[in-house]
C-alpha cells in the first residue's frame, strides 16, 4: 500500500496447536493479548488444530473485540480448531495457496473389553 496510511494494528500469529502453551498458544496466553490490544487486529494463521476447550474461550475474545477490526489472515492451514477461530474475524483472507479445513468434531474412549462392551 504505498502512499496510503495504514491505521495501527496488532498482530496475533497462531502458527501451531491451539493451546500449546509452550508456544504461548493456550488460550490464557492468546485472549491476555486479544483484550491487552486496542486498534484494528490482526490475527495470521497457519494451524492444524488443537483442543477444543482452548480455542473457544479464543473465538470469544475476537468476536468480542470491540476497540477495531479483526481481520484473519489465513497465511496456509486453518484445519479444525483453526478453522472455527478463524470465523470469529471480521474479514477473513485467505492465501491463493491456504487451505480451510472443517469437519464434525471427533473424541475417543478409553477402557477395557468389559467397560467398552457397556458403552
Amino acid at each position: 500500500m504505498i502512499g496510503q496510511y495504514r491505521p495501527m494494528t496488532n498482530e496475533i500469529f497462531l502458527y501451531g496447536l491451539i493451546g500449546d502453551q509452550a508456544s504461548g498458544l493456550d488460550a490464557k496466553t492468546v485472549t491476555a493479548t486479544i483484550r491487552a490490544a486496542t486498534g484494528n487486529l490482526d490475527v495470521f494463521i497457519n494451524s492444524a488444530g488443537g483442543f477444543v476447550f482452548e480455542g473457544l474461550p479464543i473465538y470469544e475474545a475476537l468476536t468480542a473485540y470491540d476497540r477495531g477490526t479483526v481481520t484473519v489472515h489465513i497465511d496456509g492451514l486453518a484445519a479444525s480448531m483453526a478453522s472455527a477461530v478463524a470465523m470469529a474475524g471480521d474479514h477473513v483472507i485467505m492465501a491463493e495457496t491456504a487451505l480451510l479445513m472443517i469437519h464434525k468434531p471427533w473424541d475417543s474412549t478409553v477402557g477395557n473389553a468389559d467397560e467398552m462392551r457397556r458403552n
